[in-house]
């Protein structure tokens, strides 16, 4: 988890950086402690955040307008 998300879920899904793709891809790769070192939050500095509609909470609902920005964050000015 990182400062980003913190505030928004209790979870985060691995972001894989563009130097990690190839090895977490790579089949001959068998080693799990190899492919654990790759599971780090991703920086939060690299990352933004803005709320979205509540579409995004359908499956049905699949499209640009799920990641449209709606608003602001809590506490943001």
């Amino acid at each position: 988890m990182n400062e980003i998300l913190k505030p928004i879920h209790d979870r985060m899904p691995v972001i894989l950086t563009r130097e990690a793709e190839p090895v977490w891809l790579d089949p001959a790769i068998q080693d799990p402690a190899h492919l654990l070192q790759l599971l780090k939050p991703y920086p939060a500095e690299e990352m933004g955040a803005y709320p979205v509609s509540r579409r995004v909470n359908r499956p049905d609902h699949d499209g640009p307008e799920c990641i449209e920005p709606v608003g602001k964050l809590h506490g943001e000015a």
